[in-house]
């Protein structure tokens, strides 16, 4: 059963919280977030399932756990920073009305840089616990040697 893009675009919403998206027609807004998905891909370097795609359905051919899909829109996440710390004639700077304070340019792109540092970082260690799990172990070495690793 395949997995539709949709799924990956619901969780990758969840992540941010940028109201001009709000603004986009829906063609430009599925262009765009068709593009981070397609991009963050190479960002997830061993994937259990097979991560090909059809764009002309807009969806993958295999069925992605749960964990894949969060690990895509995550990757996506990080896609969609990257103009922003490419281009910093890009960044915006809004006042607050609680604390009135405003951060240098500067400042603002160390803290998006960070940012997406944090979200990387977070990825690496999903797929590195993906990676790793009791099932994958099974899968490696067979039912009856994990179950002679496991009782030593």
């Amino acid at each position: 059963m395949a997995t539709p893009f949709s799924d990956i675009y619901k969780l990758f919403q969840s992540n941010i919280t940028d109201y001009s998206l709000a603004e986009l027609d829906d063609a430009t807004l599925s262009d765009n977030m068709e593009k981070w998905l397609i991009n963050g891909l190479a960002g997830y370097p061993n994937p259990k399932s097979d991560l090909t795609f059809d764009l002309e359905n807009n969806v993958f051919v295999s069925d992605l756990d749960s964990t894949e899909k969060v690990i895509l829109s995550k990757l996506m996440t990080i896609e969609y920073l990257n103009p922003y710390l490419v281009d910093e004639t890009l960044l915006q700077q809004k006042l607050s009305l609680k604390d009135y304070s405003v951060y240098s340019p500067a400042n603002h792109l160390k803290e998006l840089r960070q940012l997406k540092e944090s979200l990387s970082s977070e990825v690496s260690r999903i797929i590195t616990l993906q990676s790793y799990s009791v099932k994958n172990f099974k899968e490696w070495f067979g039912k009856n040697k994990w179950e002679i690793i496991m009782y030593r």
